[in-house]
C-alpha cells in the first residue's frame, strides 16, 4: 500500500514539478535570447545563472537556485520588467503567448 501510494505520488506531483522547472530554465533561457541579453546556452549558464557552460545543455532536473540567480542578476543589472516576467515565469510557468513576446 505504501509502495503505491509513493508511486502515485511520484506520478501526480514530483514529476510534474521537474518538468515544469525544466520547461521554466528553457523559456527564461529562449526569452533572454530573444532580447539579445545571451548569446548562446553556455553564456546563459555561466553568466545568469551562475553554473557551469554545459549547465543548461547537459543538466537532467534544473535546480530552482539556478533560476533564482537568473532573477537576481536581471535585478541587479536593473531589467525590472525583464525580472518580474522571469519571476512570473519560475511561479506559474510559462503561457503560450509569452514565447513569442
Amino acid at each position: 500500500m505504501r509502495v503505491k501510494f509513493l508511486m502515485l505520488m511520484d506520478k501526480y506531483l514530483i514529476t510534474p514539478i521537474r518538468e515544469h522547472q525544466e520547461a521554466s530554465m528553457k523559456d527564461i533561457y529562449q526569452l533572454l535570447l530573444k532580447r539579445g541579453l545571451t548569446t548562446s546556452q553556455r553564456d546563459f549558464s555561466t553568466h545568469y545563472a551562475g553554473k557551469s557552460p554545459s549547465y543548461l545543455a547537459t543538466t537532467q532536473s534544473l535546480s530552482e537556485g539556478a533560476m533564482v540567480a537568473v532573477f537576481r542578476k536581471l535585478m541587479e543589472e536593473g531589467r525590472w520588467l525583464l525580472a518580474w516576467r522571469v519571476a512570473r515565469i519560475i511561479l506559474f510557468g510559462q503561457r503560450d503567448n509569452e514565447v513569442a513576446a
